[in-house]
């Protein structure tokens, strides 16, 4: 992770293991760390949040979230529109081979 993304924001989606993984390992680089929405509910990860209820940060220099999460078999098939132009999104695919 370069010097620049240490201080910058970033918006984390987490729809299961992995990405809840990720979020964890970002947060000891980085306090700017946005939860931006979350898919967890009482029977663990089931569904993608609708991106309406996303919190997302305007400051964010990028928007995490896997794509495919094996453990927890919930999926984005789409790429989210955030709405920000110029902002990176950060992909994460596992077990996806189109991803």
């Amino acid at each position: 992770m370069s010097a620049y993304l240490h201080t910058a924001p970033a918006d984390y989606i987490v729809t299961g293991s992995w990405s809840e993984k990720a979020v964890a390992e970002a947060r000891k680089y980085s306090a700017n760390i946005n939860l931006a929405a979350s898919g967890k509910g009482p029977n663990g990860y089931t569904s993608v949040p609708p991106v309406a209820e996303w919190k997302l940060n305007p400051e964010a220099r990028y928007v995490y979230y896997c794509a495919n999460e094996t453990i927890d078999g919930v999926e984005l098939d789409v790429v989210p529109d955030t709405k920000v132009r110029g902002r990176m999104h950060r992909r994460a695919s596992v077990g996806n081979p189109d991803g």
